[in-house]
């Protein structure tokens, strides 16, 4: 798990790069929670993402969503990872 403490996401070059525009968190207290919590849920849990790899991943949904949900203001549940759609509501 990796957080670079000079990005206001947390990002580095490379996540920065791959995550389409539409799925990155807002560069606030809440969009930083989010992340920590989806980076959690692949070093704590062994979680992987949602992806054609991973047909069963479920860290976005998992985890990072959860604590979308829990922040104040909530910020919106993610709906993509790596531009890939998936269900919220299963």
């Amino acid at each position: 798990m990796y957080l670079n403490p000079k990005d206001g996401r947390f990002y580095d070059d490379y996540t920065y790069r791959k995550t389409p525009f539409g799925e990155r968190p807002p560069e606030t207290d809440q969009g930083r929670a989010s992340v920590i919590g989806h980076e959690f849920g692949h070093a704590l849990l062994g979680a992987h993402d949602e992806s054609p790899q991973f047909p069963l991943g479920r860290n976005v949904r998992d985890n990072e969503n959860a604590v979308r949900a829990q922040v104040f203001p909530p910020l919106p549940p993610r709906r993509a990872y790596g531009g890939n759609q998936f269900p919220i509501d299963e």
